[in-house]
């Protein structure tokens, strides 16, 4: 028995916005986490470890993390930078109708491996080559497996919220909004 009198106690944090896709590859002892109770990090911001060449899948991902051993509980997004990257490379541009049900193919996939849903962040490349019709596409594909939408926006200004909230909507899945005051 503890006595925790006077004291806070309080269960580990979830640290729902987190880089560390390739740290915890290297390092899965966290320790920069787990002494702040940082015990659940959410990975995949906009970029992910997979779909790439090191990990085609999700699950390669996730069976490495295990097999090298990690002290945190992990989820993680499937960025939409690094869908766009697998399929069209580092070129800016509308994709083609056969490029965009590809993208879509590569977001199931990501979810049936354990994908939490969609990420993007738009300030910049290849981010902001992504229009929003194909946005909507990947969380389109997304969403039949509850997947949710996680983005910075490409302007955070007044009102630059609501176009994207209806188109988000009509998607057919939730959405999560992440701003920054820089």
């Amino acid at each position: 028995m503890i006595d925790a009198s006077g004291l806070v106690v309080a269960p580990g944090f979830i640290d729902i916005h987190n880089h560390s896709d390739q740290t915890l590859l290297a390092d899965g002892n966290a320790q920069s986490m787990i002494r702040q109770g940082v015990t659940s990090m959410i990975l995949g911001e906009g970029g992910s470890a997979a779909p790439t060449d090191e990990f085609p899948r999700f699950s390669s991902y996730f069976r490495e993390l295990l097999r090298r051993g990690i002290a945190t509980n992990v989820g993680s997004y499937v960025g939409s930078s690094q869908i766009w990257l697998r399929v069209r490379g580092p070129r800016a541009g509308p994709p083609t109708p056969e490029e965009r049900r590809r993208m879509q193919a590569l977001v199931r996939e990501a979810m049936e491996d354990g994908a939490l849903g969609v990420s993007s962040s738009l300030s910049g490349p290849p981010g902001a080559w992504i229009d929003t019709d194909t946005l909507v596409a990947m969380c389109q594909a997304a969403a039949p497996y509850g997947g949710i939408y996680s983005t910075h926006l490409r302007t955070e200004g007044e009102g630059s919220s609501k176009p994207s909230r209806k188109r988000w909507k009509s998607a057919g899945g939730p959405a999560r909004r992440w701003t920054s005051s820089t």
